[in-house]
């Protein structure tokens, strides 16, 4: 397991709100856990949300296939004092 410092970039909707937040997956971990097909398409994920322990878990759909890919958030739960 690797863990690597990330960035949240803001989405804004079409009033100018912030509406969502992404982070980028480079090409080579995405291949690494297996998040693509042998065709190179990507497979259904998943996000599990784990506000208790400040994480936000995307995986390969349950079900599906076996491998696994997590994003650890280290961030303030939402609403708190910063």
């Amino acid at each position: 397991m690797q863990i690597k410092p990330i960035k949240l970039s803001q989405k804004k909707g079409g009033n100018g709100y912030v509406s969502s937040y992404s982070v980028n997956l480079g090409c080579t971990e995405v291949r690494t856990v297996g998040f693509l097909d042998d065709n190179g398409k990507p497979l259904p994920l998943e996000k599990v949300i784990d506000s208790e322990n400040q994480q936000i878990i995307i995986r390969l759909k349950a079900g599906e296939y076996s491998s696994a890919f997590s994003l650890y958030s280290k961030a303030a739960p939402i609403g708190a004092a910063r």
